[in-house]
């Protein structure tokens, strides 16, 4: 089967992964396949209306003549299969031979498959594309392309709403941001978007929301945003950043274990009251060993007293030891 897309960058693959490039190197080859896919009602399409719409300029006999040698392309391209004929006024595709993200897109927003069908959208219609002198099909492209954006921004909201009832904050405000990104100028849906990401923790990201829509706003229109949106901006920012521990306060004693949910002080970090203990712990041991020192010299000083004080002051000095026979 072909694979034809064209919701952003436009791709046309045969079964076999190739690029069909003798489609995609000529436009209103291109222009013509994807009018043939996507118009609505999809089918059969009048050569009369082809004819108008590709060929405005030209008499009824050269604009046949090059309606019939674009056909002949095309087939040679996809396959004679995959271009249908209805009498000889009526020109279609087989979409049996050929699939498209476009169609697939819509099927999955009818089946309300949001993530299936954001998923296709990788892009707007015919990201692009242009085909200047048919000014018709220009009329035609840029309606398509509003079409299926607001439908894409549906399925964001859609998928956005559905994460928001399961509870997950983060995902929901990711889907709110593509739904506002994929919409032009929705301030209503910039103000959902903002309180998502604060609900999310995410206050950074709400207040940088806000200051990218404003700027947009004075840049391409002059004006500020509404007052309701100044109004729920000037909440966001007047609340506090998360929370954060206070550093221990000087002189407090502190347990062998550190707080729940704290890291321990990093080392030559700022526990004063832990220095201080250390501090007054070696000056202890200081004073001990000096205390053994002047006790060590005193007991070594006790002969030499004794000696001077001569037999009759006492017992011989214990320390002295046994006399030589």
């Amino acid at each position: 089967m072909i694979e034809f897309r064209t919701l952003g960058a436009v791709s046309l693959r045969d079964a076999g992964a190739g690029e069909i490039d003798s489609v995609l190197a000529q436009p209103k080859r291109l222009a013509l396949l994807a009018y043939l896919s996507l118009a609505r009602p999809r089918g059969f399409h009048r050569r009369s209306t082809l004819l108008a719409m590709f060929w405005p300029e030209d008499d009824e006999k050269h604009a046949r003549w090059s309606l019939n040698q674009a056909l002949r392309h095309l087939r040679k391209g996809l396959g004679r299969e995959a271009i249908l004929s209805r009498g000889s006024d009526e020109v279609g595709l087989d979409f049996d031979a050929i699939w498209s993200d476009v169609i697939a897109f819509e099927q999955a927003c009818a089946e309300r498959r949001p993530e299936a069908a954001l998923d296709l959208y990788r892009g707007h219609l015919l990201e692009g594309f242009h085909a200047s002198d048919c000014v018709d099909f220009e009329h035609w492209l840029d309606g398509e392309r509003a079409r299926l954006r607001r439908r894409a921004v549906e399925a964001a909201w859609a998928l956005t709403d559905r994460q928001q009832e399961e509870g997950e904050k983060v995902a929901a405000a990711a889907s709110a941001r593509r739904a506002v990104d994929l919409s032009e100028h929705d301030e209503k849906g910039v103000r959902r978007l903002i309180e998502l990401l604060d609900s999310a923790g995410n206050r950074a990201g709400a207040l940088e929301v806000y200051e990218n829509y404003a700027a947009r706003l004075r840049e391409v229109l002059d004006v500020e945003p509404a007052p309701e949106t100044q109004e729920l901006i000037a909440i966001v920012r007047s609340r506090q950043p998360n929370h954060v521990s206070p550093a221990p306060v000087p002189g407090q004693a502190l347990s062998n274990e550190a707080p729940t949910g704290l890291a321990e002080p990093a080392l030559g970090g700022g526990d004063v009251a832990g220095t201080a203990n250390r501090r007054r712990h070696l000056g202890y041991l200081i004073s001990l060993a000096a205390l053994a020192v002047i006790a060590i010299l005193g007991l070594a000083a006790l002969p030499i007293l004794t000696a001077e004080r001569g037999p009759n002051c006492g017992s011989q000095d214990p320390w002295a030891g046994t006399a030589a026979p």
